[in-house]
Formats: structure tokens, sequence, C-alpha cells
């Protein structure tokens, strides 16, 4: 099946409120509940071009301008997708990812954790996980966040709580092991 490609911005939803509105909504819903009426002629004072963040305040979500990436989860101003119905847009960063995974631009990365001893505690060195990635420090941030270790990791010195990052056993193992 060939299937165009299309860009679903929160700029083109908050463009097609009206419609999307009126059809959700509808004459008899009108006259039903005439809150939504007021909503829907508040809205079209906007023009034809309104503000996202305007109709996220007439409505009091953004329930009717969100635009979400079906791969990192994150909330975005902009989707690229093959269906604009089909609701599995991703956004430019999860795009650039993949691009760079299809150039093989990319190799797999271990990522260890360096052992410590300090106020009579230890822990040997460890293994986080192995990463796909463009780069050893962009493989640290995914097994940060993979391990939920985000609120430990300073990304600058590759640490997690002070321990060094390092991309193979033997050298996590070679400061303390």
């Amino acid at each position: 099946m060939n299937k165009d490609v299309c860009i679903i911005s929160r700029q083109l939803l908050a463009d097609n409120f009206s419609k999307n509105w009126r059809l959700r909504y509808g004459k008899i819903d009108f006259e039903m509940y005439p809150e939504q009426k007021a909503i829907y002629k508040e809205v079209q004072a906007l023009g034809d071009h309104p503000d996202p963040n305007e109709i996220d305040r007439i409505v009091g979500n953004n329930s009717w301008t969100a635009v979400f990436c079906n791969w990192c989860g994150k909330d975005v101003d902009s989707v690229s997708c093959c269906d604009q119905y089909d609701g599995s847009g991703i956004c430019k960063e999860c795009c650039d990812k993949q691009s760079k995974l299809l150039d093989n631009k990319t190799k797999r990365y271990s990522v260890w954790q360096e052992g410590f001893r300090t106020n009579g505690e230890e822990a040997h060195a460890n293994c986080l996980g192995e990463y796909e990635s463009t780069d050893f420090k962009s493989a640290c941030v995914q097994a940060v966040k993979d391990n939920n270790l985000e609120d430990l990791f300073d990304e600058d010195r590759l640490t997690v709580w002070g321990c060094r990052l390092f991309s193979t056993e033997k050298k996590a193992r070679k400061a303390f092991g």
C-alpha cells in the first residue's frame, strides 16, 4: 500500500479546530450544550490561523492541539507520519535517530560503571547495558535513563554518583574492581 508522508503539527490541529469541534459536537449538541457552542464561537473569533496556546486556554486543556511522538512519548510541536489518521507519528529527534541507524552511523556500546569503596560501603564494577548509539556519551545517557539513574548522573563528567562510566569491563575494573 502506498502512503504519503505528512506532517501533523500543533498549528495544523489549531487551524482545523473549528471544523473538528463542529464535527464532534454538531448542531444538536450545540443546542443541548451551550458551553460547547460558546467555546466554538470564541475560537472562531481567533480567525483561520489561531494560536494553539489560545485554543488550549479557551478549551481548558491541550487535548485538541496536543501532538505526541509515538516513539519517545514526548509532547512535541510536530510529527512526521505515513497516515494522518493512524496516530503513529514520530518527532524530528526520533526521525534523526532512525536515519542514523539506517545510515549505519551507529555502533554497539557497552556501558560499565566503575566500582567504589567509601564509608564502609563498596560495590564492584557493573554493566548498565549495551546500546546502539552514534557515540559513547549517547549510549551512557540511554543507559542512565534505562536504569533510572538520571538524578545521580553528571553528563559532562560521565559519572553516576561520582563513579565513572566506561565502554569496557576491563577499564571499569581497573580503578576499582
